[in-house]
Protein backbone atom coordinates (compact mmCIF):
# COMPACT_ATOMS: atom_id res chain seq x y z
CA UNK A 1 0.00 0.00 0.00
CA UNK A 2 3.05 2.16 -0.26
CA UNK A 3 3.21 2.52 -4.02
CA UNK A 4 2.46 5.70 -5.67
CA UNK A 5 0.67 5.81 -8.27
CA UNK A 6 1.86 6.35 -11.68
CA UNK A 7 0.88 8.86 -14.61
CA UNK A 8 -1.51 6.57 -16.78
CA UNK A 9 -3.46 6.39 -13.71
CA UNK A 10 -4.33 9.55 -13.04
CA UNK A 11 -7.23 11.58 -14.68
CA UNK A 12 -7.72 15.49 -15.02
CA UNK A 13 -11.13 17.56 -14.68
CA UNK A 14 -11.52 21.29 -15.08
CA UNK A 15 -11.09 23.12 -11.58
CA UNK A 16 -11.08 26.51 -10.64
CA UNK A 17 -9.77 29.81 -12.75
CA UNK A 18 -8.61 27.17 -15.55
CA UNK A 19 -6.44 24.79 -13.55
CA UNK A 20 -6.79 21.12 -13.69
CA UNK A 21 -7.64 18.77 -10.31
CA UNK A 22 -6.63 15.28 -10.52
CA UNK A 23 -8.40 12.89 -9.86
CA UNK A 24 -8.59 8.74 -9.68
CA UNK A 25 -12.22 7.49 -11.93
CA UNK A 26 -14.08 5.32 -9.34
CA UNK A 27 -13.14 2.14 -11.64
CA UNK A 28 -9.72 2.59 -11.19
CA UNK A 29 -10.28 3.00 -7.50
CA UNK A 30 -12.11 0.04 -7.34
CA UNK A 31 -9.91 -2.27 -9.28
CA UNK A 32 -7.05 -0.96 -7.04
CA UNK A 33 -8.87 -1.86 -3.86
CA UNK A 34 -9.41 -5.53 -4.91
CA UNK A 35 -5.51 -5.82 -5.64
CA UNK A 36 -4.60 -3.91 -2.66
CA UNK A 37 -7.14 -5.07 -0.13
CA UNK A 38 -8.52 -8.20 -1.32
CA UNK A 39 -11.32 -8.77 -3.97
CA UNK A 40 -13.69 -10.47 -1.14
CA UNK A 41 -11.94 -8.57 1.60
CA UNK A 42 -13.87 -5.30 1.72
CA UNK A 43 -17.13 -3.91 1.38
CA UNK A 44 -18.91 -0.69 1.43
CA UNK A 45 -22.04 1.14 2.92
CA UNK A 46 -23.84 4.49 2.88
CA UNK A 47 -24.24 5.44 6.41
CA UNK A 48 -26.20 8.55 5.79
CA UNK A 49 -27.17 11.19 3.17
CA UNK A 50 -28.43 14.55 3.76
CA UNK A 51 -29.67 16.77 1.38
CA UNK A 52 -28.54 20.45 1.57
CA UNK A 53 -30.55 21.82 -1.36
CA UNK A 54 -33.36 20.51 -4.54
CA UNK A 55 -34.86 23.51 -5.77
CA UNK A 56 -36.66 24.00 -9.44
CA UNK A 57 -33.94 26.58 -11.03
CA UNK A 58 -36.21 26.88 -14.22
CA UNK A 59 -39.41 25.95 -15.11
CA UNK A 60 -39.39 22.25 -15.04
CA UNK A 61 -36.04 21.78 -14.33
CA UNK A 62 -34.32 20.87 -10.96
CA UNK A 63 -31.05 20.81 -9.09
CA UNK A 64 -30.01 19.10 -5.70
CA UNK A 65 -26.89 18.75 -3.80
CA UNK A 66 -26.35 16.41 -0.80
CA UNK A 67 -23.75 14.63 1.91
CA UNK A 68 -23.04 11.51 1.65
CA UNK A 69 -21.17 8.97 4.22
CA UNK A 70 -19.81 6.11 3.18
CA UNK A 71 -17.74 3.76 5.07
CA UNK A 72 -15.58 0.69 3.72
CA UNK A 73 -15.20 -1.97 6.08
CA UNK A 74 -12.10 -4.75 5.78
CA UNK A 75 -13.38 -8.29 6.58
CA UNK A 76 -11.35 -8.05 9.66
CA UNK A 77 -13.53 -5.45 11.02
CA UNK A 78 -11.44 -2.47 10.66
CA UNK A 79 -13.29 0.62 9.21
CA UNK A 80 -12.56 3.84 7.28
CA UNK A 81 -15.45 6.67 6.88
CA UNK A 82 -15.25 9.62 5.11
CA UNK A 83 -18.16 12.56 3.70
CA UNK A 84 -18.53 12.74 -0.32
CA UNK A 85 -20.66 15.70 -1.88
CA UNK A 86 -22.98 15.34 -5.31
CA UNK A 87 -24.47 18.36 -7.34
CA UNK A 88 -26.79 17.56 -10.02
CA UNK A 89 -28.03 20.77 -12.38
CA UNK A 90 -30.61 21.18 -14.57
CA UNK A 91 -32.27 17.82 -14.53
CA UNK A 92 -35.81 17.27 -15.92
CA UNK A 93 -37.35 15.82 -12.55
CA UNK A 94 -36.91 16.46 -8.58
CA UNK A 95 -36.59 12.45 -8.58
CA UNK A 96 -33.76 11.99 -11.34
CA UNK A 97 -31.83 15.42 -9.58
CA UNK A 98 -31.77 13.47 -6.31
CA UNK A 99 -30.78 10.81 -7.75
CA UNK A 100 -28.00 11.96 -9.50
CA UNK A 101 -27.08 13.87 -6.45
CA UNK A 102 -26.82 10.70 -4.48
CA UNK A 103 -24.62 8.93 -7.27
CA UNK A 104 -22.40 11.62 -7.21
CA UNK A 105 -21.62 11.90 -3.47
CA UNK A 106 -21.66 8.09 -2.95
CA UNK A 107 -18.63 8.07 -5.60
CA UNK A 108 -17.14 11.03 -3.97
CA UNK A 109 -17.38 9.18 -0.36
CA UNK A 110 -16.26 5.91 -1.66
CA UNK A 111 -13.10 7.46 -3.10
CA UNK A 112 -12.38 9.72 -0.01
CA UNK A 113 -12.49 6.75 2.29
CA UNK A 114 -10.68 4.52 -0.36
CA UNK A 115 -7.69 7.14 0.14
CA UNK A 116 -7.35 6.48 3.68
CA UNK A 117 -5.82 2.74 2.54
CA UNK A 118 -2.98 3.89 0.87
CA UNK A 119 -0.77 5.84 -1.77
CA UNK A 120 -1.81 3.33 -4.88
CA UNK A 121 -5.89 4.45 -3.61
CA UNK A 122 -5.70 8.08 -4.36
CA UNK A 123 -3.48 8.87 -0.94
CA UNK A 124 -0.48 9.82 -2.78
CA UNK A 125 -2.39 12.79 -4.89
CA UNK A 126 -2.32 14.78 -1.68
CA UNK A 127 1.40 15.00 -1.97
CA UNK A 128 2.29 17.92 -4.15
CA UNK A 129 5.51 16.85 -4.92
CA UNK A 130 3.64 13.84 -6.40
CA UNK A 131 1.30 15.59 -7.87
CA UNK A 132 4.17 18.16 -10.07
CA UNK A 133 5.99 14.80 -10.78
CA UNK A 134 3.29 13.42 -12.26
CA UNK A 135 2.76 16.87 -14.93
CA UNK A 136 6.31 16.16 -16.01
Amino acid sequence: LERKLGPEEVAYRDGPCKSKVAYLPLDHMVEQANLALGRDNWSTSVIKFEQDFCDEVLPGKYSCGISAIVRVTLRNGTFKEDVGYGVSYKRNSFSIAIDMAKKVAVSDAIKRTLRQFGMPLGLSLGIPEHLASLRR
